[in-house]
């Protein structure tokens, strides 16, 4: 029954875009663009023994379920506890956030550019995991989104806020670009 009824939403997600339509959620809005394919790779390339994965900032994606080789899974949202099955979902501030150990991999997808300083941020991401994979907006000009106090950023800002260099870095068009890197520690 539960297939069932996945395979109904696929198709309704499906009509949807075949007939112009938004989608109706967020996720679905989102689930197709390549940049998550790549953090796929990256995480499979770097992390590929990982046992334990944190998302940080997930907003209303489940990006972090389609990490199927990796047991543990956690999710934190400053906004709302993240909601999927199989991930321990954490209302709170990651910066007050202290895991007992680091993951094995943490993750943040498009999350750095919402912040008025990502440098004390970017740190922390690479203090709580071994492997870290970050996706932000790729030169996108200022005021292109007002949420974004840190547009445009390039390599060199990415540099900075982390504080070192990755380990592979790539940028990928979906639209818009985004940049796509992983760290080790």
């Amino acid at each position: 029954m539960r297939e069932l009824r996945r395979m109904a939403g696929r198709g309704r997600a499906l009509a949807r875009r075949l007939l112009g339509l938004p989608p109706r959620n967020y996720w679905e809005g989102r689930k197709d663009f390549r940049y998550f394919a790549e953090v796929t790779r990256l995480a499979r390339t770097y992390a590929a023994d990982a046992e334990s994965v944190l998302d940080v900032g997930p907003h209303q994606t489940t990006f972090v379920t389609q990490l199927s080789w990796i047991e543990s899974k956690t999710a934190i949202d400053l906004h709302r506890r993240p909601k999927m099955r199989g991930v321990q979902g954490i209302r709170g501030d990651f910066m007050d956030f202290e895991p007992t150990q680091p993951f094995d991999l943490v993750i943040c997808l498009q999350v750095l550019e919402h912040l008025d300083d990502p440098t004390p941020f970017a740190r922390k991401l690479l203090r709580d995991g071994h492997k870290v994979i970050i996706s932000v907006p790729y030169r996108w000009p200022k005021g292109q989104c007002k949420y974004h106090p840190q547009d445009p950023v390039d390599e060199d800002k990415v540099r900075a806020w982390m504080g070192r260099d990755w380990l592979e870095h790539t940028i990928v068009e979906d639209g818009m670009h985004r940049l796509v890197a992983a760290y080790d520690n």
